[in-house]
């Protein structure tokens, strides 16, 4: 009797041990809509990084075995991180999620860049690095009521999801919004001396 108890403990341990052991960490979704992207883009990129509040930037330490994808005519999201030690991503490290488009059909197969046109960055609580010790395990992670947007946005209910990108602005609509601002204060300043 000791030894089946002694045994279950044992086994126990070993669950609840290898549970925060990894090899890979994915999330794969099939019930959301996806808007702010340009006419003609069928597939988005996305990959696994790090976001810096402090900074506001997304980094993407690993650019080889992290693959991902938004499958807009699906609808389909996945992406995968498959790291065979803690040298780059420590456990406990939390995790984030760039979704972008360099407004090409196809971003799927290029890795992130902040200059992408259109893009969206999320984060969630749950999404924290496991111990990856090359075990060969997946850790499924998802989209949920705890995610949140720290750039476009999220929105979560139990029936759909809604990922909006936000484009950036290019330099002409910058430049043209700073001469329209300059030109608007010029012509203020001379109805008031006039």
């Amino acid at each position: 009797m000791k030894k089946s108890k002694i045994l279950h403990i044992l086994l126990l341990v070993c669950a609840i041990t290898s549970a925060s052991k990894a090899e890979t960490v994915s999330i794969y979704d099939d019930s959301f809509s996806v808007s702010g992207t340009s006419v003609g883009v069928n597939f988005l990129g996305v990959r696994w990084g790090t976001w810096n509040s402090e900074t506001s930037t997304f980094t993407q330490l690993i650019t080889t075995n992290n693959d991902g994808y938004v499958d807009l005519a699906a609808p389909e999201f996945a992406v995968t991180l498959n790291q065979t030690t803690n040298t780059t991503y420590a456990q406990n490290t939390q995790f984030a999620i760039a979704i972008y488009s360099n407004g090409t059909p196809d971003s799927s197969g290029l890795n992130w860049s902040s200059s992408y046109t259109y893009k969206a960055i999320l984060t969630d609580t749950s999404w924290i690095a496991p111990l990856f010790n090359n075990n060969a395990t997946m850790v499924n992670y998802t989209l949920g009521a705890a995610t949140t947007a720290v750039i476009g946005s999220y929105s979560f209910n139990s029936d759909s999801q809604m990922i909006t990108l936000i484009p950036e602005p290019s330099s002409a609509s910058l430049l043209v919004s700073g001469l329209l601002g300059l030109w608007l204060s010029n012509r203020r300043n001379k109805t008031v001396r006039g």
